[in-house]
């Protein structure tokens, strides 16, 4: 009997271990995907909106969480198509594990 239980504790460990790989090689496929030419276009109409309203995030009625971020991302980066795009491209690739723990 102990034996079946110490296989089985181990067959847990490695599924834990085989969903982990999993989720891990997933989210960096996806972070490739979405990072393949992100600046390549032009910046659209929201995109400009978001960086107007990030210049004073405190005193507009959006969310201030992501224009607060943006704002202080514009100021390390500067304001180009891939440098506006990427705190967006890591919120989603982050989200892809969040997702799958929270299931």
């Amino acid at each position: 009997m102990t034996i079946f239980k110490e296989t089985q504790g181990l067959r847990s460990k490695l599924i834990v271990n085989k969903e982990f790989w999993a989720i891990l090689i997933i989210t960096i496929i996806a972070f490739g995907l979405r990072l393949y030419r992100l600046g390549a276009c032009d910046f659209w109409y929201d995109e400009v909106f978001s960086v107007l309203i990030s210049k004073s995030f405190l005193h507009n009625w959006n969310p201030p969480v992501y224009f607060g971020i943006l704002h202080y991302w514009i100021k390390l980066f500067g304001v180009s198509e891939f440098a506006l795009r990427f705190p967006s491209l890591m919120f989603s690739v982050v989200s892809i594990p969040c997702l799958f723990f929270f299931r």
